[in-house]
């Protein structure tokens, strides 16, 4: 059993790449065959905007996660975190979370760093099913809608609850919380101007649900980053709520190839802000 898992741990994130790159390849012919219609108006603040909003809100969460035991991280470290653990999700293992728990570990300790990025992931799962919960009241559907808020909501009450038992600083949990909601709110935001650049306009209701199938594909730890997974689950999101398939790979495709765009040119950017300490290279 172990043996075949260790072959599975090996082979999974080959074949989440493969998904991802013949996947690419489906929904970039099926949406051009369908006479696309791309509006490149919309790149622009997809790549000035939305992009780096993110990097800059990522950043900000990495110090308010860091901030929930009292440690203290600056600015320009916690980007270079941030940018190191995408990178390191290139790689066929968890590579954000083992970066992002290093980092803190000299300073926290290995626990309280694994409880304290343990939070922020139950922070990124209830604020994206608040936001689904809200698109899905937005067009009408109220059962559903409600279904999902309060998901979020007894999600995000649970985490907090864990949270303060363990010893976070309430004003730290709040903050967080607060930073998180922007950061699902900006990635929802991202996921719509991608719909809206191929030329589509649909309801938040497809961005939203593409964003919490994300969340889980990240989770199972099939592939690195969920690659292939969260769009193979975008494509299934998008056929279920009677939208093409391939837009919904396409859509959650053309966000990862964002953030990876991005990655560069920032690492160069906060490069120049000085070298990472000795927590910044734990790993």
């Amino acid at each position: 059993m172990n043996e075949t898992w260790q072959v599975l741990k090996r082979v999974l994130p080959w074949v989440g790449a493969l998904i991802f790159l013949a996947g690419f390849g489906w929904s970039a012919v099926s949406l051009w065959r369908q006479g696309l219609d791309p509006s490149p108006a919309y790149v622009l603040p997809l790549a000035l905007l939305a992009a780096p909003l993110s990097l800059h809100l990522s950043a900000r969460r990495f110090q308010d996660v860091a901030a929930l035991y009292a440690a203290d991280y600056d600015y320009p470290g916690a980007a270079r975190v941030v940018i190191y653990g995408s990178l390191a999700n290139l790689l066929p293992l968890p590579g954000a979370l083992l970066v992002r728990v290093g980092a803190l570990r000299a300073r926290i300790g290995t626990r309280r760093s694994l409880f304290a990025n343990g939070l922020a992931a139950l922070y990124w799962l209830a604020t994206s099913l608040l936001l689904l919960g809200a698109a899905l009241l937005l067009v009408g559907q109220r059962g559903p809608g409600l279904a999902f808020a309060f998901g979020g909501l007894l999600t995000a009450a649970a985490a907090g609850a864990g949270a303060l038992a363990s010893g976070a600083s309430a004003r730290a949990c709040s903050r967080l919380l607060l930073t998180q909601s922007l950061l699902s709110l900006v990635n929802l935001l991202r996921l719509w101007l991608i719909c809206l650049a191929l030329g589509f306009l649909v309801s938040p209701v497809l961005p939203a649900a593409v964003a919490v199938g994300g969340i889980f594909a990240s989770a199972s730890g099939i592939a690195p980053g969920g690659i292939g997974i969260a769009e193979a689950i975008g494509a299934l999101i998008a056929g279920y709520l009677q939208q093409e398939p391939e837009l919904g790979f396409a859509m959650a495709a053309l966000n990862r190839v964002l953030s990876w765009a991005l990655l560069g040119p920032a690492l160069l950017w906060f490069s120049r802000a000085g070298e990472p300490d000795a927590a910044d290279k734990t790993t």
